[in-house]
């Protein structure tokens, strides 16, 4: 299918985010096709809607925390897994499509409507249910040609035959694409054809897995290295007591003026003994806590300067002149996200983000902040719980320009747009 046939925009709901395609009324929409995707839901097929409005035909896909492929390959080349398990995922998708009636002429084979969940990276595509005359062999095979040359990431070690080989079917007058998902099955010998996209899933699992388990385990150190630490606390204290009985019990006649000097002393050594034991820099060690190194700051960066803090590293830096940044104040404390880079996105999703977010109603991608010759905009990424701008929820997919004090709402976080 030609997507230059039709004008594609964006659209949100107070639940969702849509891709639109319009086309002409004269278009014939196989209405058995759309039943039969209505009534048997295909997670590798978008979902849609078709409504009609002033002599136009407008299908609306629910592409709700989907990436376009486009946009996830901004971030990152694809590696040899990865690259099969998008295109065995596009494959199956496309010869999928006569078990529900449906022509594989008809999907959209273009990076920026093949939509991909950035964890698993399964693939949902667009099917429009009209008629095409277009060659979908021949669609397809251009499309692994330029997704091969511009995004796959080479490797270092010798294992880049698996690209050569998979270019040399691609030649081949007889290219056909269910003996193509046959070649890529090939490819792991003695795994099943599910077993690819388990394993990346698992992996993605274990290293969330980990992660938590590291976090416990720290946890669990620190409570026992803080329940020694009292103990002997305890036992300092009890044997100054000690001290100070065995003094009365000899003192012979009894000397108040003696007593209270020598009750002075021995709790000043008290005090200083246990200020040097439980200061803070010795009360982390002592619990267990990996102390950040000391960083030595250069001269043009003060105390007072601006700290942008992720989930796994503090950076200290001084803000340039008229460097944008969000800021946000929450139960006195102030956080500042400094935009230090031309398209800068925020989300929880480590890989795919430059700021992570703490708070679980942002999306994995949620927003991108985009800065272009001295302007600035803002970009929803397909967030279930969307953007607003200046208390209005904006489209996704659609830049906005941003201006001074604009205030932004990134689900339920609240923040201020300025130029420092």
């Amino acid at each position: 299918m030609n997507e230059k046939q039709f004008s594609f925009s964006y659209e949100n709901d107070a639940a969702a985010s849509y891709l639109v395609i319009q086309m002409a009324s004269n278009n014939i929409i196989h209405q058995y096709q759309v039943e039969m995707i209505a009534h048997n839901p295909n997670t590798r097929i978008l979902p849609f809607v078709i409504r009609q409005n002033n002599g136009e035909i407008n299908i609306h896909y629910n592409i709700t925390s989907k990436l376009s492929l486009n946009q996830f390959l901004l971030r990152r080349k694809l590696t040899k897994d990865e690259l099969l398990i998008v295109l065995r995922g596009i494959a199956e998708t496309i010869l999928g499509s006569k078990n529900y009636f449906l022509w594989e002429d008809s999907f959209l084979l273009a990076k920026d409507y093949i939509f991909i969940n950035p964890v698993t990276l399964k693939v949902s595509m667009v099917y429009i249910p009209i008629a095409s005359d277009q060659n979908i062999c021949e669609d397809f095979r251009n499309f692994v040609i330029a997704l091969i040359v511009n995004t796959v990431k080479l490797e270092d070690n010798g294992e880049d035959n698996y690209v050569i080989k998979i270019l040399n079917y691609l030649k081949e007058q007889t290219f056909n694409i269910a003996e193509f998902r046959t070649l890529l099955s090939e490819m792991y010998i003695g795994k099943d054809k599910d077993e690819l996209q388990t394993n990346h899933e698992e992996l993605n699992q274990k290293n969330t897995s980990d992660k938590n388990e590291k976090k416990d385990a720290t946890i669990k150190n620190i409570k026992m290295n803080a329940s020694a630490t009292l103990k002997i606390v305890g036992l300092i204290q009890m044997l100054f007591c000690i001290i100070i009985l065995l003094i009365i019990l000899n003192m012979h006649p009894f000397d108040a003026i003696t007593f209270t000097g020598a009750v002075l002393f021995i709790g000043a050594l008290d005090f200083l003994i246990l200020r040097k034991f439980l200061n803070k820099k010795n009360l982390i060690e002592v619990l267990g806590i990996k102390r950040k190194k000391e960083i030595s700051l250069p001269d043009n960066i003060q105390k007072n300067d601006m700290i942008h803090e992720t989930k796994d590293t503090v950076f200290l830096g001084k803000t340039k002149s008229n460097q944008p940044c969000l800021k946000s104040i929450k139960e006195g404390a102030t956080e500042i996200i400094i935009i230090d880079k031309m398209n800068f996105i925020i989300g929880r999703l480590e890989e795919q983000v430059d700021y992570i977010s703490n708070n679980k109603t942002v999306g994995r991608v949620h927003v991108e902040l985009i800065s272009r010759e001295g302007n600035y905009y803002i970009k929803d990424l397909n967030s279930r719980n969307g953007t607003s701008l200046n208390g209005k929820r904006i489209n996704s997919n659609i830049e906005y320009q941003l201006k001074e004090s604009d205030k932004i709402a990134i689900a339920d976080s609240e923040y201020i747009f300025a130029i420092e």
